[in-house]
């Protein structure tokens, strides 16, 4: 070929390649350039011919660090140079190839420069999606696979780690405590401890600003674009940044309508998460919080397809020319590259005879060659090439006519090397199959569909659950699957995707034959082809909600048996109340917020806390204990409470806790008390009877004596005097005896007209000797005081007490012990501080002292039984209890009044009557005579003698008998020598009741008194159902004798 034919040649493929091309001198300078170059620049030819290629491309005034034109130049080798620049906003591969003179020396260089901007960015993609389609792919196999939930989150962290290539992933839970804390669940990766060493919270506070607790609080995926510089991040950058963590993100995790925590990851480099990646962390966030599988398989096939579809490099493009004969007429170096020939090995030789076509191709490139020298132009045609070395590669041709004197002499073509691109293809097919058949194989329904709610893929069982079949499902929208109000809501979920991004759903899918079934629905917002998109999966929660169904009324009857028990059930954490009844907060008197915020110690009393906290610890360290043990508490209003605990270990929130059934025994420990005090009073009674029996026979003797001698005294005589204190001591026994009675139950006493003013005098006396000498004794009665209804010995009671209780309070001291007693009236206005009392005449009984008071806090409980604030031993704690039952027993008031250390004043009201006293009667009458016969039995020899003098001095004729039998035998022998029978209750070998029944069986008209000291077998009524005329205790003076013997003769 003649030069000039060359050049003209050369002109044409210049001009004719599509990418960049020029010519340069050694100094850089451009001689030539293409209309490529023209275009890439925008610049006219004069503005780039002349000047140096860096000043163009590069904006310097030298030439960048590896320029191939430098480094060709330096060298001084014939060979070709390339670089991958970054230029005009885009990247280049630049191949500079040496044009030589005769002598070898360099003297200008061609160079290409391709645009290899879309395949570094394809790469780039490629490499992240893979990375983030592999790692969601393999999420979806753990949530499908792993049951347990730490092995699920440790396996998520642990493939975000290892397959995505993030620095540290690790999950936490959003607590509901009061500082709202993250708890890390789990974690892998670098410095995999990092969130367990911070303190992160997802309240709106300074340690809830970062990624993490921002994402849970707006429920949305939250980026730190660079930890070094994000002032949210401050309260963790030092730990961070120390690990090699430069950004991050955390994706919340959703479940229904709450946020349970978040998934977290660290990168290596700022800026690293792209949207694409956030989506699929949204996905891969979704897929932990509910637990189900593959539910982000299209965006596996979307990012595989796209992965594998630019997977290949691309290499530089061949250019050659053929003649009209076929023969090879030119070639560009690049042909060395790629088949391993030279170009002066193939030029000037046929194509078909060099064997760089595969025999298959050879047809067409024969006919492709043809079409071209008819005037054609070929865009792209693909060809198999064998290399030098035997190897196959595959190349993609376009071609164009070459014009030589307005003649086609030839085709110019340029071949582009495309064999990893069919590798890539082939890869793809591959993976699609893979792809369709992973689709396939999942549990659930998925699908695909656009904007206009178009399907445009779903699997096949997809079609099983719908019911319809693939060309009926093409033909329909989403919202046909649904029915009624469901069709609204989740049209309006798809609209939250295609506005958000993300969103679920739960709903009843219909098919075809009308079945609903409860389905959980996701969706994600994808880009294909530069249009929005909704890929997502539907799972079968039938079983689900069954489950839970069963499991929410599983609870709901724990909660009620939990709620309505009657004792307190509680469980105890780090010793915090984490659990607790509605009797928790009825035993305490806090409300449930307050429980939940006072350590469970601080409501045990403290002499028992030590104790407690010992159980508690020896309990959670495995500890074991047969039977409840107790310990008091304080309730909220300083009332102490005796309880008794039963344990047992759980766990608690994934912690061990101490489960606690409490029961309030304090009523239990209050009636064991009287219990006690109950048998000790019966042990008492028992005593009291025995005592009353004897004592009273012994008083019985000194009171008959006593008074037949003041009969036989004159009253001038000072001896009369005595025999009548002596009397009067005698009487005052009996009803000490009585009192004794009383009080341990042993008798019913009866109300009577008394004198208040008699007993507090007598009362006063006998306290006398029992009270120390330090506390002065006032008595002040008013010169007229009436009579009230009463029980003397229960009134002798109340004075006794109240004295007692004053002596107590100033034994230490000393003081005054003052007890008044008047009249008064009270009208309708001072009636009404004295309940139960009514306008009228009243006896006022005021017992004061000047000790040390009563302590306000415990004064309204003073009347409680058992109630004390004496030491062990000093007290029972009944003692005013019983004065209040007394007081309002009698139809009286009582009050209290009392000052710290200044004393205690009790004021008592009781009704006056309009009634004689029963001593004042017994005086005034006479006593009355008689002289009838009458039997007197009582096995007691002294009394027998007294009783004889006492009856004769009365006028009767008297036979007396020691024994009852022989008594009886008296009887039978004449019924009728008798008018009366006095017989005592308790002697051996027959007892009074039983000689009483004997005598009446022989004669039913017999008058019998019977007298006993102390019985409990027998009282009036008994007595008188047995046909007996009176019971009478002893012992009795004779003007008591006189009326009931004339009462019982006279009735008869």
């Amino acid at each position: 070929m003649q030069g000039k034919d060359m050049n003209i040649m050369w002109n044409h493929v210049f001009e004719a390649i599509s990418d960049m091309a020029m010519i340069l001198d050694p100094e850089h300078r451009v001689l030539a350039a293409n209309p490529a170059t023209l275009r890439a620049t925008g610049l006219r030819s004069d503005e780039i011919i002349g000047r140096k290629c860096y000043e163009i491309f590069h904006c310097k005034d030298h030439p960048p660090a590896g320029c191939p034109h430098q480094k060709l130049k330096s060298s001084g080798r014939p060979e070709t140079m390339e670089m991958e620049v970054e230029s005009l906003g885009r990247s280049y591969l630049v191949s500079v190839s040496p044009i030589i003179d005769a002598s070898g020396r360099i003297v200008q260089s061609v160079h290409l420069a391709k645009d290899i901007s879309a395949l570094k960015q394809s790469e780039k993609n490629l490499q992240r999606k893979n990375r983030a389609l592999e790692a969601l792919s393999e999420c979806n196999q753990v949530v499908v696979r792993v049951k347990s939930t730490p092995d699920l989150l440790s396996e998520i962290c642990r493939v975000l780690v290892e397959t995505a290539g993030y620095r540290l992933a690790w999950i936490g839970y959003a607590e509901e405590d009061e500082r709202k804390t993250v708890a890390p669940m789990a974690s892998y990766g670098v410095g995999e401890n990092y969130a367990r060493t911070v303190d992160i919270v997802w309240a709106d506070t300074e340690k809830g600003q970062g990624p993490t607790g921002i994402a849970i609080r707006e429920r949305k995926p939250f980026i730190c674009r660079n930890i070094e510089t994000d002032p949210g991040f401050m309260p963790w950058r030092l730990d961070a940044t120390r690990r090699g963590y430069a950004s991050s993100i955390a994706v919340p995790l959703i479940d229904g309508d709450r946020c349970i925590g978040a998934l977290n990851l660290y990168a290596p480099v700022p800026d690293a998460f792209d949207p694409d990646e956030v989506r699929l962390l949204t996905d891969v966030a979704n897929n932990i919080a509910y637990g189900i599988a593959a539910r982000r398989a299209q965006t596996d096939l979307a990012l595989s397809e796209e992965r594998y579809r630019l997977h290949f490099m691309q290499a530089s493009d061949v250019i050659y020319s053929v003649d009209r004969e076929f023969r090879i007429t030119g070639i560009s170096p690049s042909v060395e590259n790629v088949l391993g020939y030279k170009p002066d090995q193939l030029i000037g030789r046929p194509f078909h005879e060099l064997n760089l076509l595969a025999p298959e191709y050879l047809e067409k490139a024969f006919s492709d060659t043809m079409r071209v020298l008819s005037g054609e132009t070929i865009a792209s045609s693909l060809y198999e090439f064998i290399a030098r070395d035997g190897t196959r590669r595959f190349g993609e041709v376009s071609g164009a006519p070459l014009i030589k004197d307005d003649k086609v002499a030839g085709t110019i073509s340029v071949a582009r090397d495309v064999t990893e691109r069919k590798k890539a293809e082939k890869i793809l097919q591959r993976e699609h199959l893979f792809s369709e058949s992973l689709i396939n194989s999942l549990p659930g329904i998925f699908y695909l569909f656009d904007e206009a709610g178009k399907f445009l893929r779903w699997n096949r069982n997809f079609e099983t659950v719908s019911e319809y079949s693939a060309s009926e499902i093409a033909g329909m929208t989403p919202l046909d699957f649904f029915a009624g109000n469901e069709k609204e809501y989740i049209s309006a979920r798809i609209g939250e995707v295609f506005l958000n991004g993300h969103a679920d759903a739960e709903a009843h899918f219909v098919s075809r034959s009308g079945m609903k079934t409860p389905y959980y629905f996701t969706g994600s917002l994808v880009d294909i082809d530069h249009a929005p998109h909704l890929i997502g999966m539907g799972v079968d929660i039938t079983q689900i909600r069954e489950a839970e169904e069963a499991l929410k009324k599983s609870h709901q009857q724990y909660r009620d048996v939990v709620e309505n028990a009657n004792d307190v059930i509680i469980v105890l954490q780090d010793g915090m109340i984490v659990f607790h009844n509605q009797r928790a907060e009825t035993l305490t008197g806090y409300s449930g917020e307050e429980l939940a915020n006072i350590p469970f110690a601080d409501f045990v009393v403290p002499e028992d806390k030590d104790a407690m906290l010992d159980r508690y610890t020896q309990k959670l360290n495995g500890e074991k204990f047969g039977a409840a043990y107790g310990f008091a508490i304080m309730d909220k209003h300083g009332q102490r409470h005796e309880v008794e605990v039963n344990t047992a270990v759980v766990e608690w929130q994934e912690k061990p806790a101490l489960q606690c059934f409490i029961r309030d025994v304090t009523m239990q420990k209050k009636f064991e008390a009287q219990l006690r005090q109950t048998h000790k009073l019966e042990s008492i009674g028992i005593l009291a009877g025995g005592i009353a029996h004897d004592f009273n026979n012994i008083i019985g003797i000194i009171l008959g004596n006593t008074e037949l001698a003041i009969y036989n005294v004159p009253d001038w005589s000072p001896a009369r005097k005595n025999l009548e204190t002596a009397r009067n001591a005698c009487f005052r026994a009996r009803d000490v005896v009585q009192q004794i009675l009383g009080f341990s139950r042993q008798t019913e006493q009866e109300l009577q007209p008394v004198l208040l003013s008699e007993i507090i005098g007598e009362s006063l006396t006998m306290l006398r000797s029992s009270i120390p000498a330090s506390i002065d004794i006032q008595m002040n009665i008013a010169e007229r005081t009436g009579t009230i209804l009463a029980d003397p010995v229960q009134m002798h009671q109340v004075i006794i007490n109240l004295c007692t209780n004053a002596a107590h309070a100033m034994k230490k001291k000393g003081g005054i012990l003052e007890v008044n007693l008047k009249a008064v009236t009270l009208d309708d206005v001072s009636v009404r501080p004295y309940a139960g009392l009514s306008p009228g005449p009243c006896m006022e009984l005021v017992v004061r002292d000047t000790g040390r008071g009563i302590d306000p806090e415990i004064l309204d409980r003073i009347y409680d039984p058992y109630f004390t604030t004496k030491d062990i031993g000093e007290g029972s704690g009944m003692g005013l209890a019983v004065v209040h039952g007394i007081v309002k027993n009698h139809g009286g008031a009582i009050t209290v009044y009392s000052e710290l250390e200044k004393g205690t004043t009790f004021k008592i009201l009781f009704p006056e009557i309009e009634a004689q006293p029963a001593s004042e009667k017994q005086r005034s009458e006479k006593m009355p005579r008689g002289k009838e016969s009458i039997l007197f039995v009582d096995d007691e020899l002294a009394l027998v003698e007294i009783g004889e003098q006492i009856l004769q001095h009365l006028g009767y004729a008297v036979t007396s008998k020691i024994n009852p039998v022989d008594a009886l035998e008296l009887f039978k022998s004449d019924p009728y020598r008798f008018d009366l029978v006095i017989t005592d209750m308790t002697m051996p070998q027959m007892t009074g009741k039983a000689l009483a029944r004997e005598l009446i069986g022989v004669r039913p008209d017999i008058p019998i008194i019977l007298t006993s000291g102390y019985s409990d077998q027998i009282d009036e009524e008994k007595a008188r159902k047995e046909g007996i005329g009176a019971y009478v205790m002893k012992p009795l003076n004779i003007k008591q004798l006189s009326h009931i013997i004339r009462g019982v003769l006279d009735k008869a």
